[in-house]
């Protein structure tokens, strides 16, 4: 068999294997809920790592830490305001 032949049926076969998955995927719908498929997971996290630049991956989170004093006064200063929006008023 030619070397074009064969190239011709593998991207045939590929093509059918394709539409086939994506019948599915709209038969079946898509839902938040259900299970991701090993290759829509691939996909996604295949995607996922193309968009960010790889020195960008390297990069940790620069906000400070949650147990910081800044946010425990600023956390402070809200409990006036939340007292006051959960208080409950007599009638």
């Amino acid at each position: 068999m030619k070397p074009w032949k064969v190239a011709s049926l593998i991207l045939l076969v590929l093509t059918v294997a394709a539409v086939g998955y994506g019948m599915t995927l709209v038969r079946r719908g898509f839902s938040a809920l259900a299970t991701p498929s090993a290759a829509e997971e691939f996909v996604a996290t295949t995607a996922r790592k193309l968009a960010v630049p790889s020195a960008y991956r390297q990069l940790r989170n620069p906000t400070v830490p949650s147990e910081s004093s800044a946010i425990v006064e600023f956390h402070a200063g809200l409990d006036p305001l939340r007292q006051g929006f959960f208080k409950e008023e007599a009638l």
